[in-house]
């Protein structure tokens, strides 16, 4: 059973690719028994993968926030989002290291890897929300929810963010610009959780490799 501590001092700060290993680190232990990512890596630590992927989304122009334990202590909640559009190109995935996934998680992972990426783009309109993670014993205390809040604060319009989401969106085709949020989650307590954040549930369906999974929409 999970133990809960009394949620501590925290800053919270845009996260770098300085952040990639910490982010990593507390995403692995996070996921390490999720549908989606055992259906696609079944076996091995997730702490390189998720490293790789905070990479690919800063250098994609995403955005990743992340709250640290006061005076430089841990990295204890993190989350972050896809601007509009997002497609990564094949160069800057072998830049985050996408070539060594057969080594550290055998070659059909690859295969799974490029199935899942192929469903799991971001709209034309919509920031994605990739994914979003607190310290075990720390759920439940309001620390997500804080940090999805300033997730949203850091998108809003007349921020940078806004101004190079609204341009990224127009260029993949969207007419109005940048609409909202949109993300995938397979677990009911997942979808809980976002719709308390303003989040509606947009289609439910079942996934050939992982399940049950839904999809849910917020406007800005």
């Amino acid at each position: 059973a999970n133990t809960k501590t009394a949620v501590p001092a925290t800053e919270t700060r845009l996260l770098t690719e300085d952040d990639c290993d910490a982010f990593g680190r507390l995403m692995s232990a996070t996921f390490d028994d999720g549908a989606a990512y055992r259906a696609i890596f079944p076996t091995g630590d997730l702490t390189y993968w998720f490293s790789a992927r905070l990479f690919v989304v800063l250098r994609n122009g995403g955005l990743a926030l992340g709250a640290f334990e006061k005076n430089g202590g841990e990295l204890l909640a993190a989350g972050c989002t896809s601007p509009p559009g997002a497609d990564p190109s094949l160069w800057l995935q072998v830049r985050a290291g996408i070539l060594w996934v057969p080594w550290m998680y055998g070659w059909s992972s690859l295969g799974r890897l490029t199935q899942a990426a192929a469903s799991d783009k971001s709209a034309a309109d919509r920031w994605h929300i990739q994914m979003i993670a607190v310290s075990e014993t720390l759920r439940s205390g309001g620390m997500g929810s804080a940090l999805m809040r300033k997730l949203f604060a850091e998108t809003a319009e007349g921020t940078p963010a806004a101004a190079r989401a609204h341009d990224a969106a127009i260029a993949a085709g969207a007419t109005a610009g940048v609409v909202g949020f949109d993300l995938s989650t397979q677990t009911e307590g997942g979808r809980r959780f976002y719709e308390r954040l303003g989040f509606t549930l947009s289609e439910e369906k079942t996934h050939p490799m992982w399940g049950r999974s839904f999809h849910l929409e917020r406007g800005k």
